[in-house]
């Protein structure tokens, strides 16, 4: 199936005619996720102006392209999982600022 349309490709603004291909989305993709995570992201991809099916249609397209996911996962290794485990249980130095922070960490470094 074809349409005809019209697009403007200079400054005096001539029209030339092009054929364009269209292909039909017929496919219907469900899925549940927790409605706060769906209006937030509805309200970021509003804000790009996109809309939640040509998003979805876009991560679809590059998992085709690269054959995969198109960004990073990875399961924790073993000293990222005790670190969570620290976190989780308290065991973690807070600090009340970057700045002591990075000082706390020199000071580290300077007495190892």
């Amino acid at each position: 199936m074809t349409i005809w349309c019209f697009s403007c490709y200079c400054n005096a603004c001539v029209l030339q005619l092009r054929v364009v291909g269209v292909i039909m989305k017929t496919a219907l993709i469900q899925t549940r996720v927790e409605p706060d995570l769906k209006a937030e992201v509805e309200k970021i991809l509003r804000e790009i102006g996109i809309s939640t099916s040509e998003a979805i249609t876009i991560f679809l397209n590059r998992v085709k392209l690269e054959k995969g996911i198109p960004f990073e996962l990875k399961i924790p290794n073993a000293r990222t999982l005790e670190a969570m485990k620290d976190v989780e249980e308290g065991r973690v130095e807070k600090f009340k600022s970057s700045r002591a922070m990075f000082e706390s960490m020199m000071d580290d470094a300077e007495n190892s």
